[in-house]
C-alpha cells in the first residue's frame, strides 16, 4: 500500500474498488456458491459430458484432436502432440487451418463456436445435458462432412 501512497505503483481505473461493481459480484458470488456450490457443480459435470464425447467422436472419426480444460473452460486442438504446453508448441502444432474448417462447418448444422483456435470454450450455467447431446450430434455431422471424412 505504501508504493500506491507515493505513487510508484499505478491502481486507477474506472471500476477498481466500485461499489456498484463490489456489491454486483457479492451478489453473483453468492448465487453461486448456493447449496453448497451447486452452480459449479454443474458447469463442472456439463463440460465433462461435453469433454468426454467430444474425446470419443474425434477419436472414432479419427480425428488427431486432443482437449485441454480446466473445469468448465476448454480448448479443442487439432494436433498429434499428446498436450500443448506453450504458445510456441502451439503455434508449431496446432493445425488451426483444421480446426478453422471444421468450426466453419460445425455453424452449418446449429452450432456457434469461435473460429479463432487460439480461443477456448466455455460450458456455462445456461448449458444443459440437452445441449450435450445436439452439440455432439452437430460435432458428428460437421465431421463427416468434412473433405476427407471416414467413418
Amino acid at each position: 500500500m505504501g508504493a500506491l501512497e507515493w505513487g510508484g505503483v499505478l491502481h486507477y481505473g474506472t471500476h477498481n474498488g466500485s461499489r456498484i461493481g463490489m456489491h454486483a459480484a457479492r451478489a453473483c458470488l453468492r448465487v453461486l456458491t448456493r447449496d453448497t456450490n451447486a452452480a459449479f457443480r454443474h458447469t463442472w459435470k456439463v463440460a465433462d459430458q461435453l469433454c468426454a464425447g467430444l474425446d470419443q467422436m474425434f477419436r472414432r472419426k479419427g480425428k488427431s484432436v486432443i482437449i485441454q480444460r480446466v473445469g468448465p473452460m476448454f480448448q479443442l486442438m487439432f494436433t498429434e502432440q499428446s498436450a500443448i504446453g506453450n504458445y510456441r508448441e502451439y503455434c508449431q502444432y496446432v493445425n488451426r487451418a483444421a480446426y478453422r474448417e471444421f468450426v466453419h462447418k460445425l455453424f452449418e448444422f446449429g452450432v456457434y463456436t469461435t473460429p479463432s483456435a487460439a480461443l477456448h470454450s466455455i460450458v456455462t450455467l445456461a448449458h444443459t445435458e440437452q445441449d450435450v447431446d445436439r452439440t455432439l450430434a452437430a460435432v458428428g455431422k460437421a465431421l463427416d462432412a468434412l473433405p476427407g471424412a471416414r467413418s
